[in-house]
């Protein structure tokens, strides 16, 4: 599980990782607050540089394959669609993650992981409305990426 890959990467973590880690998601918590981050911009590239610093190719050829067909699908356009403080709360969760890595604090990484998916899994929920079996997105929100095919 990608909680397990960060507690791992916290074990693992050298300072040229966590340099790396950063330039994954570059943009400040000023980018973000501002509306200036582009709206295609996602976390990928954050959670694909975590299983790197496993430097264990099951676990980084794993989440690779998951991350590729989230990017192939109408996830990709996610963030797109979400408010600000969505976005300043997956800043916050990767500002925390950076520190739980590169202080090694395996436990702490592993949870902080966890409660973001988490998040984000239950925003993702917000925005499906149960009808018969199939969840289709209310026609007032500009969300129709998300609809299953």
């Amino acid at each position: 599980s990608e909680p397990g890959i960060a507690y791992r990467a916290a074990l693992e973590c050298t300072n040229d990782d966590i340099c790396k880690l950063r330039d994954a998601f570059p943009y400040s918590i000023d980018y973000i607050e501002h509306n200036k981050v582009p709206m295609h911009n996602d976390d990928f590239d954050f959670h694909i540089t975590i299983a790197n610093i496993t430097r264990n190719t099951i676990l980084i050829d794993f989440l690779t394959s998951i991350i590729e067909r989230l990017r192939s699908s109408k996830y990709a356009n996610f963030n797109s669609h979400v408010d600000n403080m969505v976005k300043i709360s997956t800043y916050k969760d990767h500002v925390a993650l950076m520190e739980a890595i590169g202080e090694h604090q395996a436990d702490a990484a592993r949870d902080i992981m966890y409660n973001h998916l988490k998040r984000r899994l239950d925003i993702i929920k917000s925005y499906y409305l149960p009808v018969d079996d199939v969840y289709e997105i209310p026609i007032t929100d500009d969300t129709t990426f998300l609809q299953q095919e």
